[in-house]
């Protein structure tokens, strides 16, 4: 069986952990602020802060921007829960908003942005959402770029938030098994939340105590200098499902898969019956999901309110086996068993 997902860990991140095993030096020291301080300089920031997830790194933006207080951040109600749960974590108040449907982030034209503090805008899937409209409209921005890192050279030219925060999970485009960062230019912002994750003995407030140890800095370290790679061979497959399923199933392919600032997490097609399309490519040993699983937010916390573009996005989208892992000759298995998937799922429906 083929899955869905896989991380690439090499020989050169098994032997950074051993040496850094051999080091005894596990906890949190040397390795993880050489992956704060090469981050931050790589990406152009004043400083990082490394924790244990990207829930983690919200939880620490909003406590230390916010202090605790009961603010409105908005969110997109077509995104994972942990970024709910980030933000009840530091005492906020979610605001579920609808998404766009080509960049399937967060819509920028919601007359509800003036009623927020702050703004939690994902690159939903490796799509590049436009940063620089929440800018424009004056909101504390949290950029989550989870699911999308774009080359070195294109990260620095793009529009820079207040914050930006990464994922290290298991699934993501780098991995050290769990993990999480924050970016700011911010001194106080960065001097508190690095305070709130270790939990020095004199803070007067309840500290969260979640940093990243030595053993996931050791292999991030060896994930980042092999991102160009990484982002490489991602590339080369999304060329080769391009080109075998463009010719009998175009209408079938979300357009942001061509497009060009879309740095790819998943490969997104619409279909008519997901759950079909999900049973018929799994009989030919090939894991398909619903990208965002098993409902949107709204749903899943019974959250009033019209969320039109999220509603008929989840009710179509499905996502393929795309990793770096994936050999040629898997990729060709994914290609025909989509094929055959689509072909089948488009006959029921007509």
């Amino acid at each position: 069986m083929i899955p869905h997902s896989s991380p690439d860990l090499g020989e050169s991140e098994v032997a950074a952990a051993a040496l850094c095993l051999r080091s005894q030096q596990v906890k949190g020291g040397p390795r993880l602020r050489e992956l704060e301080n090469r981050l931050a300089g790589d990406l152009g920031y004043a400083g990082a802060v490394a924790t244990t997830s990207c829930t983690q790194a919200i939880h620490l933006t909003l406590r230390a921007r916010f202090d605790g207080a009961p603010v409105s951040v908005g969110l997109p109600s077509y995104v994972c829960r942990e970024v709910y749960d980030a933000v009840c974590l530091a005492g906020g108040h979610p605001q579920l908003l609808d998404i766009d449907p080509h960049h399937l982030s967060i819509d920028h034209q919601t007359p509800r942005l003036s009623e927020l503090k702050a703004i939690i805008v994902p690159h939903m899937f490796g799509i590049r959402a436009p940063i620089e409209k929440f800018l424009a409209a004056g909101l504390f921005v949290i950029e989550d770029c989870a699911q999308r890192l774009a080359p070195l050279p294109v990260a620095r030219q793009e529009p820079k938030p207040p914050v930006r925060v990464l994922s290290f999970e298991a699934t993501k485009l780098l991995t050290c098994g769990e993990g999480g960062l924050l970016l700011s230019d911010d001194p106080a912002l960065l001097e508190k939340a690095r305070k709130l994750r270790d939990g020095p003995y004199e803070l007067r407030e309840p500290a969260v105590g979640t940093p990243l140890t030595d053993l996931q800095a050791a292999v991030l370290l060896v994930q980042w200098q092999r991102l160009p790679e990484l982002l490489a061979r991602r590339r080369q497959l999304v060329e080769y499902y391009l080109a075998t399923l463009t010719k009998d199933f175009p209408e079938a392919i979300v357009p942001a898969m061509r497009a060009a600032g879309t740095y790819h997490f998943r490969f997104l097609l619409r279909v008519e019956n997901p759950e079909a399309f999900l049973a018929a490519t799994a009989k030919a040993g090939v894991t398909s999901r619903r990208p965002v699983a098993p409902h949107p937010l709204h749903r899943l916390f019974c959250i009033p309110g019209r969320f039109p573009v999220t509603d008929d996005v989840w009710s179509r989208m499905v996502s393929i086996p795309l990793y770096p892992r994936l050999s040629d000759a898997d990729a060709g298995r994914v290609a025909q068993a989509t094929a055959q998937a689509l072909a089948s799922t488009t006959a029921q429906s007509a």
